[in-house]
């Protein structure tokens, strides 16, 4: 009867052992998919971040384009901000802040999109466009883009 005891006690170990090997993977894949999915929602809200950035350079854009107060007003040296929030209520809600700095007809905007609260993504834009007058007295401006970029997180 003593073989028979060993025979079992052999077994309960090979289980355990098994049952060891199938916790530690099973943990292991825990971590990665953890760690993966924190990753595809940090890509995630910077994909949203550099969407938020570009609305907000192009909502300068616009209004350099539209409203020639809002273009002498970017001169000197300071310049304007603006800022706006987008996509409340969303996973993508975030805000964006512009300023449009500039001398004589070029103007350069600086853009940064933002999204999230705890460990927010953040990216910026930089535009620097040229503006000429459309015809004499008409307030309405020609935007040619010499250079926009994006900034590097």
């Amino acid at each position: 009867m003593s073989g028979y005891w060993r025979q079992r006690g052999s077994a309960v170990a090979g289980v355990l052992v098994a049952i060891l090997v199938l916790g530690i993977i099973g943990i292991t894949l825990a971590s990665v998919s953890s760690t993966e999915f924190s990753t595809a929602n940090e890509f995630h809200k910077g994909v949203a971040a550099q969407y938020l950035a570009e609305a907000g350079a192009l909502r300068a854009i616009v209004r350099l384009r539209t409203d020639a107060v809002f273009a002498a007003a970017t001169t000197g040296g300071t310049g304007i901000e603006l800022s706006g929030t987008l996509n409340d209520g969303t996973s993508t809600a975030g805000k964006y802040s512009v300023r449009v700095t500039g001398t004589g007809g070029e103007r350069v905007i600086v853009s940064r999109g933002m999204v999230g609260t705890q460990k927010p993504a953040s990216r910026h834009v930089v535009v620097t466009v040229r503006l000429t007058n459309t015809a004499e007295g008409v307030p309405t401006l020609i935007f040619t883009p010499v250079y926009w970029t994006n900034v590097p997180p």
